[in-house]
């Protein structure tokens, strides 16, 4: 034991453990209201998807957003999923020290149902 006269040594526990605070953005939670397309009135089906992948701000906006489908389905739907992915929010993604960054989505699946 010391005679409590020495320099006290601040350590960063996370930091040697290796412990991360980091994780991609996340999708907004509950459902997101996207609207039938116009152009897709006509249509029989009752259920269509899109997927798409955001650029997702520190804040939770959307910087841009891609459609990944392939080929774009068409009447409407593409345009329709990007725009609602757009209005979205999101929690941002985080690096290692728990800052919010600037970040790319998962894929998103966008569910249109009438």
């Amino acid at each position: 034991m010391g005679d409590g006269g020495g320099l006290g040594v601040l350590v960063d526990v996370d930091a040697l453990l290796g412990a991360s605070l980091a994780r991609g953005v996340r999708l907004p939670a509950g459902d997101w209201s996207c609207p039938w397309p116009d152009d897709a009135r006509a249509l029989h089906d009752r259920e269509r998807e899109v997927r798409v992948r955001a650029v997702v701000r520190e804040d939770g906006s959307v910087a841009s957003v891609e459609l990944l489908s392939d080929p774009d389905p068409g009447h409407g739907f593409g345009e329709a999923a990007l725009r609602c992915a757009r209005t979205a929010r999101f929690a941002p993604a985080l690096d290692a020290a728990g800052r919010p960054v600037e970040a790319r989505s998962p894929p998103i699946r966008v569910r249109f149902v009438r």
